[in-house]
């Protein structure tokens, strides 16, 4: 129970502590002119009473200058009964205050109805004025409008591709946004879609350092070791006969194994298997060099469609391509040798 205010501090109470012979018992009553401070005291003794932090504000039953604003609500009544409807402390007045904000919130069945037409209205105006600014800016440009039974939202998605795809020949947005009236972009594109792409032929790497090795090396003559393209030969024939079968040549005798055994001593030898390299190397050089020419024949198209700036490539690559016939000789002339 609280006996008396402690130190309390309101309006013309400083630091005010009640006498002992004034404390507070069970039941009290306070009387003084307005003004004198009656409602003050009952705030100084709310404020006491919640000094305990076990107490509760809703535990607690004052009536003061606030009361009817938090705790009693009073409205008119919209029933049939003319009257007024009371809502007494302050939980059930913010209850009612927040039924009443939300009611407001709700939207009546007829509201939304009009909503409805009014979207379709705003939705048809949205979809004329696109495609306004369509015929506007395609000028000659042979671009059709974007589908009747498309959404607005897929309308506005489908141009912002045909932008992406714009951009691709135009990088600069500002210079693409100006655009106006012709279908240059159009025929650009077109003329891009039908270049052909450049493919060149690789050499392997493991074959250029081996081709680097034989021509280091110098093999001289050894007659017992076939030409290249005899042993190749010979296995030919061989492949085409098998253990006990006599010559389909000659029709003499076949010793199998023994010619068998003779070849596989052939393509081991060293010049043999150089050579084989080298006929490799060739091959794949020979790729290199039709890989190139193609790409030669297309330098023209792809300038006047891209720009000079790739014609530095171009030129680049017929300089290559001195070099590599170059090579090439010298490869033949080791096959020679």
């Amino acid at each position: 129970m609280i006996t008396k205010l402690n130190n309390f501090t309101y309006k013309s109470f400083v630091d005010y502590t009640n006498p002992d012979h004034l404390h507070f018992r069970t039941k009290n009553i306070l009387f003084g002119y307005n003004g004198k401070g009656k409602s003050s005291v009952a705030i100084g003794i709310k404020k006491e009473f919640l000094k305990d932090t076990t107490k509760k504000p809703e535990n607690l039953r004052i009536f003061d200058r606030d009361y009817i604003s938090n705790s009693l609500l009073l409205e008119n009544s919209e029933d049939k009964i003319k009257g007024v409807e009371a809502s007494f402390s302050k939980g059930d007045v913010d209850i009612e205050i927040k039924i009443k904000e939300l009611e407001k919130l709700i939207i009546k069945e007829d509201e939304i109805g009009k909503l409805e037409i009014d979207i379709a209205k705003l939705r048809k105006e949205i979809r004329d004025e696109i495609d306004k600014i369509h015929d506007r800016r395609k000028g000659e440009a042979n671009i059709q409008r974007k589908s009747k039974d498309e959404s607005v939202e897929r309308v506005i998605e489908l141009y912002k591709k045909d932008f992406q795809d714009a951009k691709k020949i135009e990088s600069d947005e500002e210079k693409l946004i100006k655009i106006n009236g012709d279908n240059a972009i159009e025929k650009q594109i077109a003329q891009n879609e039908n270049l052909r792409p450049i493919n060149l032929s690789k050499i392997q790497t493991n074959l250029i350092e081996e081709v680097k090795v034989i021509f280091k090396e110098k093999f001289g003559e050894d007659i017992s070791i076939p030409e290249y393209e005899v042993v190749q030969w010979i296995e030919s024939g061989l492949n085409l006969h098998k253990e006990g079968d006599k010559c389909k040549f000659c029709e003499g005798k076949l010793d199998y194994s023994d010619v068998k055994s003779k070849i596989a001593e052939f393509k081991e030898n060293k010049r043999h298997k150089a050579t084989e390299k080298l006929k490799q190397f060739r091959e794949q050089l020979q790729n290199l060099f039709e890989s190139i020419k193609a790409i030669e024949k297309e330098s023209k198209t792809y300038t006047t469609n891209i720009g000079n700036e790739i014609e530095q490539h171009f030129s680049s690559i017929s300089e290559k391509n001195k070099l590599l016939k170059l090579l090439s000789f010298r490869v033949n002339r080791k096959l020679i040798t």
